[in-house]
């Protein structure tokens, strides 16, 4: 099993719809990625602190996945109205 961590700022006022966007989009279009075999998200509200941790079958799957799963972070942090930093 292999994660890949996305730690988001979020603004305090956006939490609820970012946590509504993972829960409708981000995972239902992970969950379509060969390989994927999960996601998680935890979320402080007090600080704004978001991680979401994707879980692959493989090392290659994660990597293969790379392309794919940019955009999708990508409008997540928009819609929790922050920035993201990613680890492997």
């Amino acid at each position: 099993m292999y994660a890949r961590s996305t730690t988001i700022q979020a603004q305090p006022l956006s939490i609820d719809i970012g946590i509504a966007h993972a829960r409708d989009v981000v995972m239902p279009a992970l969950t379509e990625i060969d390989g994927c075999v999960g996601l998680s998200l935890l979320v402080d509200r007090q600080s704004g602190t978001c991680i979401a941790t994707s879980s692959w079958e493989s090392i290659d799957a994660m990597r293969g996945s790379a392309a794919r799963v940019a955009p999708i972070r990508d409008r997540a942090a928009l819609m929790f109205d922050g920035s993201a930093r990613v680890e492997e």
